[in-house]
């Protein structure tokens, strides 16, 4: 059975966290859709503290991977990871289902490697903290085990230039 709630953890990506007490773990994977790179897949993982019924602090790292794209003869890599603290607002709703609110800040960092057409490379890095907020929605399986999806929108301010990120992910909730 651990086997099998560790293979759905993979397929769905999922946060695992666990429920007796108020600590969780997580890890999940997601899909992210940026207004300037297009589209891209990652995972986070991370922890969170329910501090009362309903509410929750939560840290995570994320990764996006690399992440390619090729505009007038010129192709950009982007390599993307952060952490993110904030909070979750979650109410039960009906059999085992709850939905939440959740909000806070994440710390991210970018490489950019940009690939001219006429063999010159340029590498970028830049940094930075900026809002995110969303939505969630988890169904109990059990006390201990929750099947997470969630979507949630950053708005990256980098280079003077607004750069709305939204991301779809999922996952298994493992509260212990």
């Amino acid at each position: 059975m651990r086997r099998n709630a560790i293979l759905l953890t993979a397929l769905l990506g999922g946060n695992v966290v666990a429920a007796d007490t108020p600590f969780s773990l997580h890890a999940g994977v997601y899909h992210g859709e940026s207004d300037e790179s297009g589209s891209y897949n990652g995972f986070s993982v991370g922890g969170g503290y329910e501090l009362c019924d309903g509410f929750a602090v939560q840290g995570s790292y994320y990764d996006e991977g690399s992440n390619s794209y090729t505009s007038n003869g010129v192709t950009v890599t982007d390599n993307g990871s952060g952490w993110a603290a904030g909070g979750v607002i979650s109410y039960p709703v009906i059999g085992g289902v709850s939905l939440g609110v959740r909000g806070g800040v994440i710390f991210w960092e970018n490489e950019r490697e940009t690939l001219a057409q006429g063999g010159g490379v340029v590498v970028t890095d830049t940094d930075g903290s900026e809002p995110y907020y969303g939505v969630e929605a988890e169904l109990g399986l059990n006390e201990s085990i929750g099947i997470r999806v969630d979507y949630t929108r950053y708005v990256i301010d980098a280079d003077n230039s607004v750069n709305d990120i939204d991301v779809l992910g999922g996952g298994v909730v493992y509260h212990f």
